[in-house]
């Protein structure tokens, strides 16, 4: 209400103003009102007036028709989130807006930009510093915050269920971050630990937060030379896993697997064996291998399951950190091309990486495609249009797909969906 009156009290006050002092007065009033904007939220933990709850009742069925008739006959749950007007200067925010998992169920939280620039005045930058965003709490609006108090907590929730390439800290260059080198051995250090000392660690993945790691390593010359590896995690446990593969990891870090080349494999042997006829044998079938195999490899889950020449063009992990899923490209070596969970063919689609789902026991999945916007296709034949930023979550033991849908040309309306797996 003071917001408003302020505004009121301004225009009419400008229109008195000589020429030249509408300019200061305007600077003026643009700090004034963000100040303003500021007070009503800086304590999270008030109740919302209701002067920021009024017109928060839920969007009409007739409103939301054009997205909810076509996806709950699939058994997707759409429920109103927020909502953003073109015709009042309001533009969802996504990358700030973010979807949670609670006692009470999958909860979204939505973050609705309101631009001033076009009112008032012409005079767009002086009024930029009066924009602000609603945020609204399960499609209540809960808070109005000045533009600047967004912050980077809100763009790290809205990635928290992302894939993401694991990080490989050793032979980059952050490798003093965390691995410190001695005369003849090196010790980890991470967050305040020592791991270690290790004759050679070949490897070190860490997770996006910096809160976990894998890395293989060999403890001493003779482990080294008798090409014995193990696997070392956060917990300090060293487990025995085979020699010479890359890591990978799920989203968090709870689990993951290595990917062994069987070049590497017959390499290995063949630097065992004596007998000259074996040796050539061995040498061919390596030749084999790198000409006719091409991005073929074991993947050997920590979990202890293995699965023998897995496609691995694109690859990456489902949540459970059990189950792999890859790409190819082109059609050739014996395998066409289209998308593969656990080696079998599930798609002719290739999604980008990270951007397909599973079941931990992989018996249902889903996927995507690029781009800020995702077409989803459901194993059991479901298919949803224009979907924002799909993420897998698990509630209660059962995975869900997860997604938000908003088409600024239909409806105000922002909706949160969701589709078990």
């Amino acid at each position: 209400m003071r917001a408003c009156c302020t505004i009121i009290y301004a225009i009419f006050l400008l229109c008195q103003l000589p020429l030249t002092l509408q300019a200061q007065f305007l600077k003026k009033l643009s700090n004034s009102i963000k100040e303003t904007a500021k007070e009503v939220v800086l304590d999270d933990s008030r109740p919302s007036s209701s002067n920021v709850s009024s017109n928060n009742s839920a969007v009409s069925k007739n409103q939301s028709k054009f997205q909810a008739t076509d996806l709950e006959k699939h058994d997707i749950t759409v429920v109103h989130a927020g909502s953003a007007s073109f015709e009042a200067n309001e533009y969802f925010l996504e990358k700030n807006s973010f979807i949670t998992v609670t006692d009470s169920g999958i909860t979204a939280t939505v973050a609705v930009y309101h631009s001033t620039s076009n009112e008032l005045s012409n005079t767009s930058v002086q009024n930029a510093a009066m924009d602000i965003v609603y945020i609204y709490e399960n499609g209540i609006k809960t808070k109005i915050i000045a533009k600047d108090q967004l912050n980077d907590r809100s763009l790290a929730l809205n990635t928290k269920y992302d894939w993401y390439p694991d990080i490989n800290v050793v032979n980059t260059d952050v490798e003093n971050k965390y691995i410190e080198n001695g005369t003849l051995t090196k010790t980890i250090v991470f967050n305040g630990k020592r791991y270690g000392p290790y004759h050679l660690i070949y490897q070190m993945i860490v997770s996006k937060d910096k809160a976990r790691f894998y890395a293989l390593v060999s403890p001493t010359l003779n482990d080294m030379e008798a090409q014995k590896c193990y696997l070392l995690s956060a917990d300090g446990k060293l487990t025995t896993i085979s020699f010479g593969g890359n890591l990978m990891a799920n989203i968090d870090f709870t689990a993951g697997c290595i990917i062994l080349s069987p070049v590497t494999i017959l390499e290995s042997r063949l630097a065992r064996e004596k007998d000259e006829e074996k040796q050539a044998a061995l040498q061919q079938q390596m030749t084999d291998m790198e000409l006719n195999h091409r991005n073929e490899d074991d993947v050997i889950f920590f979990s202890g399951k293995k699965l023998k020449r897995v496609i691995t063009e694109y690859k990456w992990l489902d949540c459970s950190g059990n189950n792999i899923f890859s790409t190819k490209t082109d059609s050739g070596d014996g395998f066409e091309a289209g998308l593969y969970l656990n080696n079998k063919k599930i798609a002719n689609n290739r999604p980008h990486e990270g951007h397909a789902w599973c079941t931990a026991d992989a018996t249902d999945w889903a996927y995507g495609s690029m781009g800020e916007l995702e077409d989803l296709a459901f194993k059991d034949g479901t298919q949803v249009h224009n979907a924002y930023h799909p993420r897998q979550i698990e509630y209660r033991g059962k995975s869900y797909l997860v997604w938000f849908m908003y088409d600024r040309t239909q409806s105000d309306e922002i909706v949160l969906c969701s589709k078990a797996l």
